[in-house]
């Protein structure tokens, strides 16, 4: 055996050991980014529904003071339709 052997296989060895660790450090790097976009667009989700569950309340709240004043209205039409 040569040492010229040797010492080619450990750099093979040193390159390969690298590149696995190289590829699990961009791996971690790849879903790191997925999860930070995922919190994000969870995020925007969260702020979007309270725009609707806000937008749902007035409306709600507005609908309640039509049917108040639509039955004051029947009421009114009611009374005349008697006179």
């Amino acid at each position: 055996m040569d040492i010229m052997e040797i010492f080619g296989r450990i750099d093979w060895v040193t390159v390969s050991i690298t590149a696995a660790v190289l590829f699990v450090v961009y791996n971690l790097f790849v879903i790191a980014k997925y999860m930070w976009v995922k919190y994000r667009a969870e995020k925007e989700i969260m702020k979007i529904n309270e725009k609707i569950e806000n937008a749902n309340k007035i409306l709600e709240e507005a609908k309640q003071k039509l049917m108040g004043k639509l039955e004051s209205e029947r009421k009114n039409i009611a009374k005349q339709a008697e006179k």
